[in-house]
């Protein structure tokens, strides 16, 4: 019999791979349809909520261009509202897919642009 071999990701590839996560920013620019590898993002409309991936929405903050609206997930209401039904339950229950990794990335770097 053969052997299973386990396949495991640092934390800086579990990083890397949430970076495909969508977000919502709202873009202080308008702009067209942007064609990338792994999928499109836009139109862009000033003041119009837009969904992208994370790491556009990064580098769009890091330049200035847009703000990001943080995922309802990160809100008091909603973690409450989760801790509420795990008691009801007495289970836990799954985070949004890649919640921790979203988080450190949006931490991190902005809390970094802040203080640079």
């Amino acid at each position: 019999m053969k052997a299973v071999k386990h396949f495991s990701l640092s934390p800086a590839e579990l990083e890397f791979f949430s970076e495909e996560a969508k977000v919502t920013i709202v873009p202080q620019f308008t702009g067209p349809v942007i064609d990338f590898l792994c999928g499109k993002a836009g139109p862009f409309k000033v003041m119009k909520p837009t969904e992208v991936p994370l790491w556009v929405a990064v580098y769009l903050r890091g330049r200035g261009k847009a703000t990001i609206s943080v995922p309802d997930y990160f809100g008091r209401e909603y973690l409450e509202a989760m801790e509420k039904a795990e008691r009801e339950r007495e289970e836990l229950l799954a985070f949004p897919e890649h919640f921790f990794s979203v988080f450190h990335v949006l931490f991190e770097r902005l809390v970094h642009q802040r203080e640079g």
